[in-house]
């Protein structure tokens, strides 16, 4: 038997829109002009992309386009309507709560897995548990931390990272975006809800599935156990990306969001929207909070009355970062709080460069690029296209204000401001320090300078400044699943593909996979006849394994991103592979087409047992 589990939920159509923004796509745009349902849409760009030239724009497309109609095919509301699914279970989870107390809004459910993953193939790479995005600190133990996920809600350890638990059970299902720990009362939690990293144009997940979007700020007076709704920030569809607090007067808080700048003087009571348009990043100054930071779409901006008014620095060039995001970063280092570092990118434009690192002497009123190059968003030799609307990161030492520390698919560090950034982590592992790449964030804990990178993989943490890091993310239980494949003659076999962990696999009672094979995973199943063997989606290929954990794949068919397979049941040498047409395979090999070129097997496909 096969069963499939979508973990998460998806965007509405709003956030499918910005991603055509390459101009090859003109045209298409034109025709989508006017489309409103689900299935207009969906045969507008199907008839696109069968005629568009081949590049890798178009690829892109062709991946994003996949995961969004395979998911919101399945998400839509009662009568074919884009809904914003987080609202949604949010509400109904606060129903049930007035409604029926006393019972457990989680159902009679038991953890199996992944709580740990280890490399079991020799094929198998880029080991990771799961994304994490976001981190918070305790404001006086250095073991307490808190870390907010895109799809998974929030996690808590209180030993270092050994250990973490959930401390969100009736937020489970929407991202966190932003994270504060209240500096006069700990108990006192906020979280900053919808995932705007994976909502950027461009991102690599942003129509993949686990798109969240916000159901504002929620905030927990018993350190995570119960939650309640702040007052309303936006009223519509809209992602956050940062939360910040106020270092001394704990009532106010600023939150920067798709829809702008929000800022509360009574803890969450009521919001304004202080500045419209699309924010990133927010800091307060240190040792003068009356100043406060914050980075628009190639801007950066700056208020001197504690964020009640904006005004806007033009004195960096703005000639690659038109639209790009910007990141900030300042230092606790003693005498050096007028500093502010910035990271600029290109966003995804496949281009070998970035728009630059900037520094300024003087509290953010004028600007000097300090280099833009080698590319720090790219892999380690500075190769590959950036995508830094979907992950970019940027922390200075609280203790060294020479000390930075940026992120994108890898990490860089410099140790002189930023004049120059030598590679710090690699993308896969091999010669040098590995992380999990697609890195969303690099924070320090100013209580004991401690390092942390979350990224898709999960938490890596770094006592030396980012030379060498150690993985955390066992116990960081936030696997996204695209497909699920079991086993009947071994209740406890598994074999699962997952958003940007790969191809997971066990067959004992254990919480602990084998990672089989990187990169995205997405539709599984395992020979009915035999434990050992069966087929995966790995991106957009189809792979064939005749030992999951002994001999590597074998990659023979690459139809397009999200295809379907199925298993012939009365012969597992049979497999069918549904696309842009149904495909029928024996043993890896192409036997023959089924039904005419308009009979699509993409969304769904099953076989019979009876025939």
């Amino acid at each position: 038997m096969k069963r499939r589990i979508i973990y998460s939920l998806f965007a509405v159509l709003f956030w499918f829109f910005p991603l055509i923004t390459h101009a090859q796509f003109d045209d298409l745009k034109v025709q989508l002009e006017g489309k409103e349902t689900f299935s207009e849409i969906t045969k507008t760009i199907e008839q696109y992309l069968a005629t568009a030239p081949e590049s890798e724009e178009k690829q892109k497309l062709e991946k994003h386009f996949a995961r969004w109609a395979y998911y919101q095919s399945l998400h839509l509301g009662p009568n074919g309507e884009f809904v914003n699914v987080a609202k949604r279970t949010f509400e109904a989870v606060q129903d049930k709560q007035v409604s029926s107390p006393d019972n457990s809004a989680n159902g009679n459910w038991s953890f199996i897995g992944p709580n740990s993953t280890i490399l079991d193939n020799p094929g198998a790479d880029i080991l990771g548990n799961g994304r994490a995005d976001r981190i918070a600190f305790h404001p006086t133990n250095a073991s307490i931390i808190y870390v907010g996920t895109p799809a998974g809600g929030l996690w808590q350890t209180t030993n270092g990272g050994s250990n973490w638990t959930a401390v969100s059970s009736f937020i489970p299902s929407l991202g966190i975006s932003g994270v504060v720990v209240d500096h006069t009362d700990p108990n006192t939690i906020y979280v900053l809800t919808g995932d705007g990293d994976g909502s950027s144009p461009n991102s690599l997940v942003g129509l993949a599935g686990y798109h969240q979007l916000s159901v504002g700020v929620l905030v927990s007076h018993d350190a995570g156990t119960t939650w309640e709704q702040t007052g309303q920030l936006f009223n519509g569809d809209y992602v956050g990306y940062r939360l910040v607090q106020h270092p001394t007067n704990n009532q106010i808080l600023l939150a920067a969001t798709s829809e702008g700048i929000y800022r509360t003087t009574n803890g969450g009571d009521t919001w304004v929207r202080e500045r419209a348009g699309k924010h990133f990043d927010i800091e307060f100054k240190p040792g003068d909070p009356t100043r406060v930071y914050a980075s628009g779409l190639g801007e950066f901006v700056y208020s001197t009355n504690t964020g009640d008014t904006w005004l806007t620095n033009t004195t960096f060039d703005y000639a690659l970062c038109v639209n790009k995001r910007v990141e900030i970063a300042v230092t606790q280092a003693s005498g050096y709080g007028h500093r502010v570092y910035l990271l600029a990118a290109p966003g995804y434009s496949g281009s070998n460069t970035f728009c630059g690192f900037y520094l300024s002497y003087d509290s953010g009123l004028s600007f000097t690029r300090q280099s833009n190059s080698p590319n720090v968003l790219g892999k380690e030799d500075g190769s590959g296209s950036d995508q830094s609307n979907y992950d970019m990161g940027l922390d200075v030492s609280p203790t060294n204000q020479n000390i930075v520390i940026v992120a994108g698919l890898v990490t860089f560090r410099s140790t002189n401001s930023g004049s120059t950034f030598t590679n710090a982590t690699i993308y896969r592992e091999g010669v040098g320090e590995y992380i999990h790449p697609d890195i969303h964030a690099v924070e320090y804990n100013d209580l004991n300078g401690y390092l942390y990178a979350l990224g898709d993989g999960g938490i890596h943490r770094s006592t030396n400044n980012g030379v060498n890091y150690t993985d955390l993310f066992t116990g960081l239980n936030t696997a996204q699943f695209y497909g699920l494949a079991d086993y009947d003659a071994n209740q406890y076999a598994l074999l699962a593909g997952c958003q940007d962990n790969g191809i997971k696999y066990k067959t004992a009672n254990s919480s602990q996979f084998s990672h089989i094979y990187c990169c995205d995973g997405a539709d599984v199943i395992i020979n009915y006849n035999d434990v050992t063997q069966g087929y995966a989606v790995v991106n957009d290929y189809v792979a064939r394994y005749t030992d999951f954990t002994g001999t590597s794949p074998s990659f023979f068919f690459q139809p397009g991103f999200f295809p379907e397979i199925e298993m012939n049941t009365s012969n597992p040498s049979i497999v069918y592979v549904g696309y842009s047409r149904i495909r029928k395979y024996t043993n890896g090999s192409f036997t023959s087409y089924l039904g005419d070129a308009t009979i699509k097997g993409w969304w769904a496909l099953k076989t019979c047992p009876s025939n």
